[in-house]
């Protein structure tokens, strides 16, 4: 059930290659002070390293990354963090991506996002609710792209953590982000597929 709900609300797992782009109106390199800077950051992890590091972590196949739910001794306690972004000044309108490389670990890496502008309140519109995959067993970094988010400026990016804790989350922490981007939707390629290229298969 709950992978059809993250269908409904509009994820798609991107499978073009990352030279598929749009025009960008913000983004984070998560873990990079000077990418971080200005984008009021609250509850994150401390940064991790992975492969890409030097020296090497254990958080895979990046450079840097920060958890959402981390014990005190990665971060404070929480299951929850707040990034702010900018998605442009143009009206209101649909045709705004959020696009997300996150962990896919040993734990199950579920979560929810919402997004709300500078004027709102918590939780804000729920966008996303990614289900983790109950069967992975390695670390695999994916790339999820929530289409037609309606917003303009700076909005918070609120999220929560779904999932209960797995066993090595006292060491590790869990729901890990190596970089987040703001960008009209850009025009995919054939070979990419998207739910709403699916449901048009079957009309």
């Amino acid at each position: 059930m709950r992978r059809f709900l993250a269908i409904l609300i509009g994820v798609l797992v991107v499978l073009a290659p990352a030279s598929v782009s749009a025009d960008i109106t913000d983004e984070v390199d998560i873990g990079v002070p000077e990418s971080e800077l200005g984008h009021n950051m609250v509850g994150w992890g401390d940064v991790q390293y992975g492969d890409l590091h030097d020296p090497p972590g254990v958080y895979g196949d990046v450079d840097n990354c920060r958890g959402i739910d981390c014990p005190e001794s990665l971060g404070d306690g929480d299951i929850s963090a707040l990034i702010v972004l900018d998605f442009g000044t143009e009206p209101e309108v649909s045709g705004r991506c959020i696009t997300i490389r996150h962990l896919e670990g040993q734990a199950l890496d579920a979560f929810d996002l919402y997004v709300y502008d500078m004027n709102g309140t918590p939780p804000g519109e729920l966008v996303l609710s990614y289900p983790g995959d109950e069967t992975n067993t390695e670390l695999q970094w994916l790339t999820t792209t929530v289409e037609n988010v309606c917003s303009c400026g700076p909005c918070v990016l609120h999220f929560v953590c779904t999932s209960e804790h797995w066993s090595g989350w006292g060491t590790y922490g869990q729901m890990y982000i190596d970089w987040i981007r703001v960008e009209c939707d850009p025009a995919l390629p054939a070979d990419v597929t998207t739910w709403s290229r699916i449901k048009a298969m079957y009309q």
